[in-house]
């Protein structure tokens, strides 16, 4: 029997990297988490900050586990609770980007606002 060994960081990229799970390029200086594993076969994951956040904000692990199909759901479904969460299933659907090519702003964990 063998088990599943990862390892999660957090990175600054020096290079283009492509978020698993938006499909945006992840671009030099931003940060973002990575993760490796082995189950019998070597993988790799990359999160930008925004879907980090929201993986985070919404617990979209429901299993314990994620992927992109997850986010797009989460995304699609229109069954948002809060204002900031209609915004956020916006910003993943545009993949965090503006119109003009900008990345959107990393939204503030709404659990850091009840807070204060």
């Amino acid at each position: 029997m063998s088990y599943a060994r990862f390892v999660v960081d957090h990175r600054t990229a020096r290079k283009a990297h492509r978020c698993s799970d938006c499909g945006r390029e992840i671009r030099p200086g931003e940060t973002y988490r990575r993760g490796v594993g082995f189950d019998g076969t070597a993988w790799t994951w990359k999160d930008c900050a925004h879907c980090e956040y929201v993986l985070r904000e919404y617990d979209l692990a429901w299993d314990g586990e994620y992927n992109a199909d997850h986010f797009a759901e989460w995304a699609s479904d229109g069954d948002f609770r809060t204002p900031q969460e209609a915004r956020d299933m916006a910003g993943y659907r545009k993949r965090w980007m503006t119109t003009q090519g900008n990345l959107w702003p990393l939204p503030e964990s709404q659990d850091l606002e009840q807070e204060q």
